[in-house]
């Protein structure tokens, strides 16, 4: 009776050498099948690793491709959301785009927040410098009920200029205007759109030539 062949074990170590495929722990040369398909499985690996280099490639294409549409701090330019600002008291509410015209920069922030206070005497100065020119700084004060009676103190000590409301007493706010941390601020164009959204405070940032830019576009 003939012999049955066997395939070599799988656990073997193959060298690859003048094209022959040899079993280093028999030393013999395994059936041609076998070879063929540790071959095979070299060549699968190789289509793999290339597939993966390509798709690293066409994927720091597409993350830089996007970073050219939206910059960082960047949303895209859109609509700033028409909400009811109560700015003076016993006043009837003003709407955003009632202000329209105007460069708006919305400064969401909390007594208890350190680079909230640390960002405000420039928007103070921005406002003291550019409101004769159409800038309108309006703060929006995240502080809940256990905290909003710190606000006036909060507005003396630091010399608060502009308006500041509270978020929780506008209809819409909360859901219209979405942030992961505070401060953000939102600056809003002379034609009411949505131009730039930065997070956190940076005193490098360039906030002043931002404010300039808007200001000397027109209001489209």
């Amino acid at each position: 009776m003939a012999p049955v062949a066997r395939a070599p074990a799988f656990t073997g170590i193959f060298k690859y050498a003048q094209g022959d495929c040899q079993d280093a722990m028999t030393g013999r040369a395994p059936a041609e099948a076998v070879c063929t398909t540790q071959e095979g499985q070299g060549h699968l690996m190789m289509r793999m690793r290339l597939l993966w280099i390509v798709l690293a490639i066409s994927g720091a294409g597409l993350f830089f491709w996007l970073l050219t549409l939206h910059p960082p701090g960047m949303a895209g330019i859109r609509p700033a959301p028409d909400v009811a600002l109560p700015l003076k008291a016993g006043a009837p509410p003003t709407r955003l785009s009632e202000l329209k015209g105007k460069v708006v920069l919305l400064d969401f922030w909390a007594t208890w927040c350190g680079p909230c206070r640390e960002s405000i005497p420039e928007l103070v100065r921005l406002q003291e410098r550019y409101g004769a020119r159409g800038l309108q700084v309006i703060g929006v004060s995240v502080d809940d009920r256990s905290t909003r009676d710190r606000v006036p103190d909060m507005q003396k000590q630091l010399g608060i200029n502009y308006p500041i409301v509270f978020r929780d007493d506008i209809p819409g706010m909360e859901d219209a205007y979405t942030f992961d941390g505070i401060p953000t601020l939102f600056l809003i164009d002379r034609s009411g759109q949505i131009r730039e959204v930065i997070s956190g405070y940076n005193p490098s940032q360039s906030l002043e030539a931002k404010v300039e830019m808007l200001l000397d576009e027109s209001a489209g």
